[in-house]
């Protein structure tokens, strides 16, 4: 019922699993957006990442990651130069978030060179020299949320806290737009005046069951939710006293909801 607002829970041994993963998701320009409830100080965890599965000559492709280390918040790139090396580009917030809702996105500019972090629509640091990646040409990928690999049954670097209004887009968006739009429920829906895409992916947590929707695909349940996250571990919806349209983005004391 996306009318009964949620979040997705963790407790350091749980995450998402993407079930679809198509050539075009690779990232070139993009952003990569959401919001985070932490329920730790100062926590070493992964929050969304795309990477190859298995590893090729020992090395594995992250196309895209946001994390916190020491509870600061980073992103992070991948390029592969030849079979045998990968280049790492990586942008960190200045400070660390603490246990209220807080929202980060990672931009990666390649018409700008540029890879920029914003922390509740601000920005907090950006990085020069981003080159932009092959095409898919090695393994297979996966989307992760919430924690890395799943070894013997434990999630890698799990995260303890809530995540909510995951979403991913193919372009590089403007810090206003991630500043005012953050709150937005459906931003899909959202007129950017510039005739941009559609998110690829909007996980909202506002369902139920065993998987995630990804509401970017309003029929997905006419093809078996072949674009859901499955839930893994101790991943589970949790009923969310906040929502991003409860905010005064604004600060005028009208919640945004009723402007």
């Amino acid at each position: 019922d996306p009318s009964v607002d949620r979040c997705m829970q963790f407790s350091g041994n749980g995450r998402l699993k993407v079930r679809s993963e198509i050539g075009t998701d690779v990232m070139g320009s993009g952003t990569i957006e959401l919001w985070v409830k932490s329920d730790a100080d100062a926590q070493n965890t992964i929050l969304v990442r795309r990477a190859e599965m298995f590893a090729f000559n020992n090395q594995r492709w992250i196309d895209y990651e946001i994390g916190l280390q020491n509870g600061i918040p980073y992103g992070l790139f991948q390029f592969r130069i030849n079979n045998t090396q990968l280049i790492t580009q990586r942008v960190d917030a200045c400070r660390p978030i603490g246990r209220e809702w807080t929202h980060i996105a990672v931009v990666r500019d390649i018409e700008n060179d540029q890879l920029r972090i914003l922390v509740d629509g601000a920005y907090e640091g950006q990085t020069h020299t981003v080159q932009r990646p092959p095409l898919t040409t090695y393994g297979v990928f996966e989307t992760t949320i919430g924690g890395g690999d799943l070894v013997g049954g434990a999630v890698q670097n799990g995260f303890r806290g809530c995540l909510d209004a995951v979403r991913v887009w193919s372009y590089a968006r403007a810090g206003y737009a991630l500043n005012t739009q953050r709150g937005d429920r459906f931003p899909e829906f959202t007129d950017t005046g510039f005739g941009l895409s559609a998110p690829l992916r909007v996980f909202n947590f506002d369902d139920g069951g065993t998987t995630a929707e990804n509401s970017r695909y309003v029929q997905d349940w006419l093809h078996n939710w072949q674009h859901a996250a499955d839930l893994q571990g101790d991943a589970a919806f949790q009923l969310s006293p906040w929502h991003p349209l409860a905010y005064d983005l604004d600060d005028d004391t009208t919640s945004d909801n009723n402007e």
